[in-house]
């Protein structure tokens, strides 16, 4: 996010601007990779802040981009060891699923996510792409 100077803080990726969102539905690798970092991170604060932005920006993806946030979202799912990500990232594959681009092999991971590590307040995510997929 940007700052009042227009700096971009550290641990969040720069913003799309509304024109290049308007001109085409990506968000560039630039972007992309940002994310992928901040998913990937050992800081559970800069995954749960990637899960925002990509449950955010859900609308600015094209295709390349959903698919591969979602297949990393499935991965880090799995090994997520604190229940508060794994919420975000359950939300955040909920809310790239609605984009249409997400394929069941994306997601395959998933199946490797044992209910019973969800929370009772968050298995309704879990169960929701289980079925929409699988």
């Amino acid at each position: 996010m940007n700052n009042a100077e227009g700096n971009v803080r550290p641990g969040r990726p720069p913003q799309p601007s509304r024109e290049r969102i308007a001109a085409s539905r990506s968000v560039g690798d630039e972007h992309l990779l940002a994310l992928t970092r901040n998913l990937t991170s050992e800081s559970a604060q800069a995954r749960e802040r990637a899960c925002e932005t990509i449950s955010d920006w859900v609308r600015s993806f094209d295709r390349r981009e959903a698919r591969t946030l979602a297949t990393l979202l499935a991965s880090a799912a799995v090994l997520e060891q604190d229940a508060t990500c794994l919420e975000s990232e359950l939300n955040a594959l909920g809310e790239l699923s609605v984009t249409g681009f997400v394929e069941a092999e994306d997601i395959a991971a998933l199946r490797r996510l044992p209910r019973e590590s969800v929370r009772a307040a968050d298995v309704e995510h879990l169960d929701y792409l289980i079925e929409e997929y699988f």
